[in-house]
């Protein structure tokens, strides 16, 4: 009975499972993790907040302003000033339709 139990082990494990520590086993773990960093990267696309520190007016005495935004919204504020300017220089902008 001894002698018979590794054989029926390797006959009912599955063929297609690799060992735990094996290369395949590995690759699927950084997968997995690389999986985890993308939804983090995506969260943090609208909820970082990136400050940027802007010149005085002209005529003041206070210092350099600084503004705080998520990625998200200094993109779409980007978007907005690059199709105002494109209608006032009269270039046609694929947005426009």
């Amino acid at each position: 009975m001894i002698s018979t139990l590794p054989i029926l082990l390797m006959v009912a494990a599955p063929a297609n499972v690799a060992p735990i520590g094996s290369p395949v086993m590995a690759s699927v773990q950084s997968a997995q993790k690389a999986d985890t960093t993308k939804k983090d990267k995506t969260g943090d696309y609208h909820t970082k907040k990136i400050c940027k520190k802007f010149p005085p007016p002209t005529g003041t005495r206070f210092g350099p302003r600084k503004v705080c935004r998520t990625k998200a919204q200094w993109d779409t504020e980007q978007s907005e000033k690059d199709k105002e300017m494109d209608r006032m220089q009269g270039r046609w902008s694929r947005e426009d339709g």
